[in-house]
């Protein structure tokens, strides 16, 4: 080695075999209390790391504590990675859950125009003379979809159309007989 001295790796040395030992006196209850204050081992390897600073001067002890940053930085990186993780797996369940309202939402834009489309066509049934009235396969298919009665449905559609009530019986129920001309007159009148 030609004298040389060669550094040896921190790590190693901390780790490594000592064949020297130091005799220094120091006040038994500080020592007592520096043992109980840390780990197993740590406190001689503060004492190594003194050493180590005393023996390679700051430049070693500077690539110690960087080397100590840099381990620090990782473990935080490590925890946002987690976090990071977490927070996607949080922000896709959101997203299925906003997919699947997005859908409802859609179906029940589909219903709406559906129950709509009924209800236009019971109206023209209204004004074209024919009786609407409960038994209806469309009033009540449009009570399904409203979710209500189809009493409810003629109840709308009276108030839709303006149209007297016997438009909206069955057959033989009213006195009046709903039909194309007297739908005409009323629609007429209702027009003006």
């Amino acid at each position: 080695m030609n004298g040389e001295f060669e550094f040896p790796d921190f790590e190693e040395y901390i780790h490594g075999e000592f064949n020297k030992q130091y005799a220094v006196r120091v006040n038994e209850r500080v020592h007592d209390r520096a043992m109980s204050n840390t780990k197993r081992g740590e406190l001689a390897r503060e004492i190594r790391k003194i050493e180590w600073k005393a023996a390679f001067g700051d430049a070693r002890g500077e690539a110690e504590q960087i080397d100590h940053e840099i381990e620090t930085l990782e473990d935080e990186k490590d925890d946002l990675d987690a976090k990071i993780r977490e927070l996607q797996a949080e922000r896709e369940g959101v997203e299925r859950r906003l997919t699947r309202l997005r859908e409802r939402r859609k179906n029940v834009d589909t219903s709406e125009q559906k129950l709509e489309t009924i209800m236009e066509t019971l109206e023209d049934d209204v004004w074209d003379g024919r009786p609407v009235n409960t038994e209806l396969s469309s009033v009540k298919k449009a009570a399904r979809l409203a979710q209500v009665e189809p009493d409810d449905i003629i109840d709308r559609l009276k108030e839709r159309t303006g149209a007297p009530d016997h438009a909206f019986v069955r057959p033989g129920e009213s006195r009046f007989k709903w039909s194309p001309a007297e739908a005409a007159r009323i629609k007429a009148e209702l027009d003006n």
